[in-house]
């Protein structure tokens, strides 16, 4: 196997890999109040419509009220806002990384 052919990504971190999108969730809701308001918004629709936690958890169709349709919208589109963090925070993490291992292979003047 040559030598590039190895990674320390590939070969050591694949199984890791959720974990570590895992704590890197953990520290923005840490971080950033922003985001955890979202989330809190988004446990709240669903503590106070159990039909709608249905839809999510269990995979029930059913049909839905006009008032609960206006709900569900709501919160897709609060999970839509924190996603959007989320995948931004995830970018940022990235380039973090790059950054690092880039000075350490001496890569950067």
């Amino acid at each position: 196997m040559e030598k590039f052919d190895e990674s320390f990504i590939k070969d050591y971190c694949e199984d890791n890999f959720a974990e570590y999108l895992s704590d890197i969730l953990v520290c923005l809701r840490k971080s950033n109040p922003e985001y955890n308001l979202l989330l809190k918004k988004q446990s709240n629709i669903m503590n106070q419509n159990d039909r709608l936690a249905d839809v999510f958890e269990n995979h029930c169709l059913f049909a839905l009220s006009k008032n609960e349709v206006k709900t569900l919208k709501k919160y897709l589109s609060l999970k839509d806002d924190s996603r959007q963090i989320e995948e931004q925070e995830i970018f940022l993490q990235g380039m973090r990384e790059c950054y690092f291992l880039f000075k350490k292979l001496d890569l950067l003047k």
